[in-house]
């Protein structure tokens, strides 16, 4: 008996002492100061202008989101997720939202006061995307009011204060709201595992203060002949950033990566969809993607579009033969000038002989 009665003492202790880890573990961001809020998933509500919406919680604490359109006329429907309460967000900090989707989604970010005015992230500013257990961050640009995130994604969407404070030190908000836009006749899904702030002094709210852009084409266009030549740079602010390997990722041929870093597309590449990687000195990473799209003729096989590539001297001569219609049409222009002008004076010179009359 004293034997089962150590037993169990050691079983209880055990089982207190995972306990124990468990709840430490699961509190370290909270405990390196990292967190600034940890939001509470079950209280987002819903709210949309067409469709159904349903949110549930599973049994992770996680909120999984079914978004139908079904059913409905042609357009576009909007799915507002949002959570009310006061707090303040100050620049440099940084709104993590960790999200799975097997559907690709565009989607926005709202940051309502108490007026009710709104800020949300405007076309062409660029939002992260880190996909679970990778280093890599992949950009995302805002175009029509909403950024798409791409199917199949697991991971964290990167949403720095600074990009929607337009230089406000501190916002005090009364709601977050998510937006979600989707066409008619769809079913999406996703789930929402965590919405988190991050305090400045984070490690990933630090990282994303040098205020990574990319700057190039993001869509490009395979021409008829020969080549097209597409540069690419990123930037942290406004200096570009010198000290960075470029790579691309990309499944098709016809496209290929110069020594000095320019993409060059050939008339033998496939519409497709392709990745600008830069690898930055701390062995970070940054995917920008691109698109490769074909000529709109290549879908009209109907149309007979020809093109032939003159040689050096019909080159010549056509240059020559534009340069003597350009001095002609300057000889005409001096010859008009001096008409008026001489018109010009007769009327004076006639009305001044009346005068004298």
């Amino acid at each position: 008996m004293m034997k089962w009665n150590g037993y169990r003492r050691a079983i209880i202790s055990l089982f207190a002492g995972v306990c124990v880890l468990w709840s430490g573990y699961s509190q370290v961001a909270h405990a390196n100061g990292q967190v600034k809020t940890d939001y509470v998933l079950s209280k987002i509500k819903y709210t949309n202008n067409g469709g159904r919406t349903v949110l549930k919680t599973n049994k992770n604490d996680e909120l999984e989101v079914s978004i139908s359109t079904k059913a409905l006329k042609e357009g576009y429907y909007t799915s507002v997720l949002y959570m009310a309460g006061k707090s303040e967000l100050r620049q440099g900090e940084l709104i993590v939202v960790g999200l799975s989707a097997k559907k690709e989604l565009a989607m926005n970010l709202n940051l309502i006061d108490k007026h009710g005015k709104a800020l949300a992230f405007r076309d062409g500013e660029q939002i992260l995307l880190r996909r679970k257990g990778s280093t890599k961050y992949q950009v995302t640009t805002v175009e029509n009011g909403t950024f798409p995130v791409p199917k199949d994604f697991s991971g964290d969407i990167l949403l720095p204060v600074d990009r929607v404070a337009r230089g406000a030190e501190l916002l005090r908000v009364n709601q977050l709201a998510f937006i979600f836009v989707e066409p008619e006749a769809v079913e999406t899904q996703c789930t929402i595992e965590r919405v988190q702030l991050l305090k400045k002094e984070s490690t990933l709210a630090k990282y994303l203060q040098k205020n990574y852009q990319v700057r190039g084409a993001a869509q490009t266009k395979i021409p008829s002949n020969g080549e097209y030549e597409y540069e690419y740079a990123i930037y942290s602010g406004e200096v570009p950033l010198k000290d960075c390997k470029i790579t691309i990722e990309t499944e098709g041929e016809g496209v290929r990566l110069t020594e000095e870093g320019v993409v060059v597309i050939s008339d033998s590449a496939q519409e497709q969809e392709m990745s600008i990687v830069f690898r930055l000195p701390d062995s970070s990473q940054i995917g920008y993607p691109v698109s490769i799209l074909e000529p709109w003729y290549r879908n009209h096989p109907e149309l007979e579009v020809a093109y032939a590539v003159p040689t050096v001297e019909e080159a010549a001569m056509y240059n020559h033969a534009a340069k003597s219609e350009s001095m002609a049409e300057a000889l005409e222009f001096a010859l008009r000038i001096l008409l008026v002008a001489g018109m010009v004076s007769y009327l004076v010179f006639y009305s001044r002989r009346i005068w004298r009359r």
